[in-house]
Protein backbone atom coordinates (compact mmCIF):
# COMPACT_ATOMS: atom_id res chain seq x y z
CA UNK A 1 0.00 0.00 0.00
CA UNK A 2 2.74 2.45 0.95
CA UNK A 3 4.60 1.58 -2.24
CA UNK A 4 1.55 2.38 -4.37
CA UNK A 5 1.01 5.70 -2.59
CA UNK A 6 4.66 6.64 -3.10
CA UNK A 7 4.48 5.62 -6.73
CA UNK A 8 1.33 7.69 -7.21
CA UNK A 9 2.89 10.71 -5.51
CA UNK A 10 6.02 10.41 -7.63
CA UNK A 11 3.92 10.23 -10.81
CA UNK A 12 1.90 13.27 -9.79
CA UNK A 13 5.04 15.25 -9.04
CA UNK A 14 6.63 14.14 -12.28
CA UNK A 15 3.60 15.30 -14.28
CA UNK A 16 3.43 18.58 -12.37
CA UNK A 17 7.09 19.43 -12.91
CA UNK A 18 7.08 18.21 -16.49
CA UNK A 19 4.24 20.63 -17.19
CA UNK A 20 6.07 23.46 -15.42
CA UNK A 21 9.24 22.71 -17.36
CA UNK A 22 7.34 22.75 -20.65
CA UNK A 23 5.70 26.04 -19.70
CA UNK A 24 9.01 27.63 -18.75
CA UNK A 25 10.63 26.37 -21.93
CA UNK A 26 7.83 27.86 -24.00
CA UNK A 27 8.09 31.19 -22.19
CA UNK A 28 11.85 31.17 -22.66
CA UNK A 29 11.51 30.55 -26.42
CA UNK A 30 8.94 33.36 -26.72
CA UNK A 31 11.25 35.70 -24.84
CA UNK A 32 14.13 34.80 -27.16
CA UNK A 33 11.93 35.62 -30.17
CA UNK A 34 10.97 38.98 -28.67
CA UNK A 35 14.62 39.79 -27.97
CA UNK A 36 15.52 38.99 -31.59
CA UNK A 37 12.69 41.21 -32.84
CA UNK A 38 13.80 44.01 -30.53
CA UNK A 39 17.40 43.63 -31.65
CA UNK A 40 16.35 44.01 -35.29
CA UNK A 41 14.35 47.13 -34.44
CA UNK A 42 17.27 48.64 -32.55
CA UNK A 43 19.63 47.91 -35.45
CA UNK A 44 17.18 49.45 -37.92
CA UNK A 45 16.84 52.51 -35.70
CA UNK A 46 20.62 52.89 -35.43
CA UNK A 47 20.96 52.66 -39.21
CA UNK A 48 18.24 55.27 -39.66
CA UNK A 49 19.91 57.59 -37.14
CA UNK A 50 23.21 57.19 -38.95
CA UNK A 51 21.59 57.94 -42.29
CA UNK A 52 19.91 61.05 -40.88
CA UNK A 53 23.18 62.20 -39.38
CA UNK A 54 24.95 61.76 -42.71
CA UNK A 55 22.18 63.63 -44.49
CA UNK A 56 22.38 66.48 -41.96
CA UNK A 57 26.13 66.69 -42.45
CA UNK A 58 25.68 66.89 -46.22
CA UNK A 59 23.21 69.75 -45.80
CA UNK A 60 25.57 71.59 -43.43
CA UNK A 61 28.44 71.17 -45.88
CA UNK A 62 26.32 72.51 -48.75
CA UNK A 63 25.30 75.51 -46.64
CA UNK A 64 28.93 76.20 -45.77
CA UNK A 65 29.92 75.92 -49.41
CA UNK A 66 27.18 78.35 -50.46
CA UNK A 67 28.25 80.79 -47.72
CA UNK A 68 31.90 80.57 -48.78
CA UNK A 69 31.06 81.03 -52.46
CA UNK A 70 29.02 84.15 -51.71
Amino acid sequence: QVYEECKSTINELYLKYTKQTEDLTSRFENTKKKIKQYSVLVKDDQEEQSSLSNHNNEIKNKILKVNIDN
